[in-house]
This record gives C-alpha cells, sequence and structure tokens, in this order.
C-alpha cells in the first residue's frame, strides 16, 4: 500500500519499469477488474525521421511508418510504427509520400523490412513507446504515433541519442 502515487511512480520511471497499478483512496480492495484500478505506464516519446512505409493487402495505401535517426550523418534504422494513423491519416501521408519516392533505401544498412516502400527522408514522426530493445529498435507492440511533423527540418529534430542508454524524456502525462 502507497500513499504517494507521483512518487511511486517517479520511482518507476527512474528504474525503467513498465509502470504502475493505482487504485481510487476511496474504493475496498476487491480481486477483480473494474475501473476503481488504473493501470498507469511510464511511456518514453522521441521524434524519428520518416524513411518509407509498409503496405498491406489489408491496407494497401500504408500500413506502418519506417523510422530512423540520424548518427554521425547516417541514418539507422529503429522500427515501424502504424498504430495512431486513421485511414483519412494514411491517405493524407501517402499522397505526400508519393513526392518524395525513391527507388534505394536511405539507412546505411538496408534493413529487412516486407513490402517497404523507400522515401527521401524529409518528414518527421513523433512516436511514443514503452522500452527499447536489446537490438536497438523500438519494441513495436507499444508504438504509438502522436504526431507527424511534415513541414520540420531535420537539422531540428529533437534527437536524443541518449535513447539506447536509457535516458529518454518521459511523458509527464501521468504525473
Amino acid at each position: 500500500h502507497v500513499e504517494n502515487g507521483k512518487k511511486c511512480f517517479e520511482f518507476a520511471k527512474k528504474h525503467n519499469l513498465e509502470g504502475i497499478i493505482a487504485k481510487k483512496n476511496d474504493k475496498p480492495y476487491f480481486a477483480a477488474r473494474s475501473d476503481d484500478w488504473l493501470k498507469i505506464k511510464c511511456t518514453l516519446r522521441q521524434e524519428f525521421v520518416v524513411a518509407g512505409f509498409t503496405t498491406t493487402d489489408k491496407n494497401q495505401v500504408l500500413s506502418a511508418l519506417i523510422l530512423g535517426y540520424y548518427n554521425n550523418k547516417n541514418l539507422v534504422f529503429v522500427g515501424k510504427v502504424g498504430v495512431g494513423l486513421t485511414e483519412k491519416d494514411k491517405l493524407a501521408l501517402a499522397s505526400k509520400f508519393k513526392k518524395v519516392l525513391r527507388k534505394t533505401c536511405p539507412f546505411l544498412n538496408a534493413p529487412k523490412v516486407k513490402n517497404a516502400v523507400w522515401i527521401s527522408p524529409k518528414f518527421v514522426a513523433e512516436i511514443e513507446f514503452a522500452e527499447i530493445t536489446k537490438e536497438n529498435l523500438l519494441f513495436e507492440r507499444d508504438l504509438l504515433n502522436k504526431k507527424i511533423q511534415l513541414e520540420k527540418e531535420l537539422e531540428k529534430v529533437n534527437y536524443s541519442l541518449d535513447m539506447f542508454t536509457k535516458k529518454l524524456t518521459y511523458d509527464d502525462k501521468n504525473d
């Protein structure tokens, strides 16, 4: 039993835990799911360069964004994200991406991505995620696209290259 949820959440973030479970103070404990219990996740946010997209039989226009970041002027693959895009978003993005299609992969080391369509790296996406794998990739299960900036200059992207040492900026919305 913890009285100070904010301190408990700060501890979870500091120690790279997935999050905390909280119960409304004025509600009794009982072992069943209810709205009285909350799962509060520690999420991370980072801007990444959009270097392409994938398509599937189900999503022929756009299924997921292919992401990377620059390290010493080399574009490094970090993962894909498809969650958080509406059909309207996908159509609008596909229209913008058509103008910057390219035949070759822009990454230093081409990732094995099925049904990849490569674009010139001119767009930025802000991604929310829970963790980074030991292979230095975003953990796909937890990815959520928060915002795509079509006009942001790549030189102004807020890269946190410390991300691979687990020094990412945490989302403060749950504090």
